[in-house]
């Protein structure tokens, strides 16, 4: 099979061989994000898609535990297991964030009709612990029994602990309390290490589960 790929001026280089196209990704002159196509389509896709680069890009995030032990015990198979993309850990960031919010709207439209029961000094106390209580209860609850949040699962990640051991509610709010403490930091963290601290202090780990 023969390639062409694009340069970073979009002019079109081929056609070469798999083998000098995978060298061209070891050297990283293809990035992950580089247009390739085979000499069969029209249509470019990211050289990270293309089956014969896995794990020659440069920068690309290798899966180095017991991936086997992994698969079996999230009863997949091994080539649907691979390291989290870093694009998709921030979006299901960024929609629980947004479902979690949601969920406060409400909260505070119940807490609203509580202002005849409780005055203004508990009251608001008693919002903001429905604000802690929200995200812990979420991400305990979704991850705990499911190992994947609303997030996590629209875009295809699930949580483990260890090779593939299911998480607990137990782990999974302890994850999430320690969440709320690095919430500034966490999409800064998850973008530079591909995993926050939260995730280091309750000792679990994030995979990727889809094919691609």
């Amino acid at each position: 099979m023969e390639y062409y790929y694009l340069t970073a001026n979009n002019q079109e280089q081929g056609p070469i061989s798999e083998d000098n196209l995978i060298q061209l990704a070891q050297s990283g002159k293809i990035n992950n994000s580089t247009p390739v196509r085979n000499t069969m389509v029209r249509t470019f896709k990211d050289a990270e898609k293309v089956p014969c680069l896995k794990g020659s890009l440069k920068g690309e995030v290798e899966f180095t535990d017991n991936k086997a032990e992994v698969a079996n015990n999230l009863h997949r198979s091994a080539s649907m297991i691979q390291p989290p993309k870093i694009n998709y850990r921030l979006m299901a960031f960024f929609l629980d964030c947004l479902v979690i919010g949601l969920l406060i709207i409400v909260s505070y439209n119940l807490t609203s009709n509580l202002s005849s029961v409780l005055d203004s000094s508990h009251l608001n106390p008693f919002f903001l612990g429905t604000c802690v209580a929200i995200p812990i209860l979420y991400y305990g609850i979704t991850l705990g029994y499911k190992a994947q949040s609303f997030g996590f699962w629209f875009f295809g990640i699930m949580v483990i602990r260890g090779e593939g051991a299911p998480v607990l509610v137990g782990r999974a709010a302890f994850a999430a309390f320690f969440f709320l403490l690095t919430f500034p930091l966490a999409p800064v963290l998850i973008y530079i290490f591909n995993k926050g601290l939260h995730e280091s202090f309750a000792g679990i780990r994030v995979v990727n589960v889809k094919m691609g």
